[in-house]
């Protein structure tokens, strides 16, 4: 795969699906990590576009990275969720860290071409950070780190002893003490590299802390739970989106469809026609908010979250339901190996486990209800 072309990023993203497309079925096959891939993503050009012009980026909105990751899911969900964290990592240091900690390190990515990768879990309370001095010093573990084999620099948080305050921190990917194992081993999502993390005595520069704000520390830091939700969103249709189109190309050669095969078609185009429609409206909303900057208000805060529940809710149903149903048109044919249709609804139904959908529903029901709304954390 070579370089891209300086083209608007929605003709760039589908130039590298479709290079990616090739590979795609046999590394779902394999398992492990995408050396190859990742290698092409850095060469590409595109790690920089959500970063800020002033900085050597491109400054697009979130909206924008969005769909990108829904197109690049039409083809490989797992090149897809490794995207979609690269930019939501780099959006948490904006968020969460100073403008010198951003700066810093987002320079640093468009200059060294930087793939980022993700250890901040926090439900995985095992990693354990203790001040000594200028620096923390980090053992533990963490589960679920996305992209963490072979990234340049890690998103982690751990836990400060005494009293369990939550820290988020950036760290090289080559740090003394860092260990990222190979234990990623799934029905589904099989290239995404969420291994398990080790630190053993990782010193942590204060520099390298994000406290001001920190984690949620601000409404405007309360928009990074909704970058991750509708990363997630964008993945589920995207995938499912690649699931139907690819039953339609098998449909296409057998005989002509009867009336009830053509009902299914179009049901499963409605339903994801209706999943991209919201999760639009809710990329749109978010970008808007985001533009906000400070200004944002907690009402305002709480719309995005409501709609970006509710994409979630959709993006989830649809998702596996077309997932499920799509193999339907192609018939027989959906069960060849060599086509691997079933890979779809593989990387659904793991991804989709991510967090509880009951909880998105939880949140939408006490808005009707009550007019309570959502409260900001990692998940909502």
């Amino acid at each position: 795969m070579t370089s891209l072309p300086a083209t608007p990023l929605a003709a760039r993203i589908d130039a590298f699906a479709h290079a990616l497309s090739a590979t795609a079925p046999e590394r779902d096959r394999q398992g492990g990590t995408p050396w190859e891939e990742r290698r092409a993503l850095r060469e590409s050009g595109l790690l920089s576009t959500s970063i800020a012009h002033e900085l050597g980026g491109e400054g697009l909105p979130v909206s924008d990275i969005l769909d990108s990751v829904r197109r690049l899911a039409t083809v490989d969900g797992s090149l897809a969720h490794v995207w979609a964290y690269h930019h939501l990592l780099l959006r948490t240091v904006e968020l969460f860290g100073t403008p010198a900690q951003y700066e810093r390190w987002a320079g640093e990515t468009v200059s060294r071409r930087w793939l980022w990768g993700n250890a901040l879990n926090p439900k995985d309370r095992r990693a354990i950070g203790v001040r000594r001095g200028n620096e923390y010093v980090v053992d533990g573990a963490k589960s679920f780190a996305t992209g963490a084999r072979d990234a340049d620099v890690l998103v982690l948080s751990f836990l400060e002893t005494p009293g369990e305050t939550l820290r988020v921190a950036v760290l090289r990917g080559d740090a003394p003490g860092l260990r990222i194992a190979d234990d990623w081993d799934t029905f589904g999502q099989r290239q995404t590299d969420s291994a398990t993390v080790t630190f053993e005595g990782v010193h942590i520069p204060l520099a390298d802390v994000l406290v001001d704000p920190g984690p949620l520390g601000n409404v405007r830091a309360s928009l990074r739970p909704l970058i991750a939700q509708l990363s997630l969103s964008a993945i589920y249709v995207g995938i499912a989106q690649g699931a139907l189109g690819a039953s339609v190309d098998a449909a296409r050669e057998r005989d002509p469809l009867d009336e009830h095969g053509l009902a299914l078609a179009g049901e499963l185009r409605a339903d994801l026609d209706a999943a991209v429609a919201l999760a639009r409206e809710a990329a749109a909303a978010l970008s808007g908010a985001l533009a906000r900057g400070d200004a944002i208000t907690s009402e305002e805060r709480a719309g995005v979250a409501l709609l970006a529940a509710s994409s979630k809710s959709v993006a989830t149903r649809s998702g596996l339901h077309v997932a499920t149903r799509s193999l339907e048109l192609a018939g027989a044919r959906a069960t060849s190996r060599a086509r691997a249709l079933d890979r779809y609804w593989r990387d659904l139904r793991v991804h989709t486990l991510h967090d509880p959908l009951a909880h998105k529903h939880v949140d939408l029901g006490r808005w009707l209800l009550s007019g309570t709304p959502p409260k900001p954390s990692f998940y909502s």
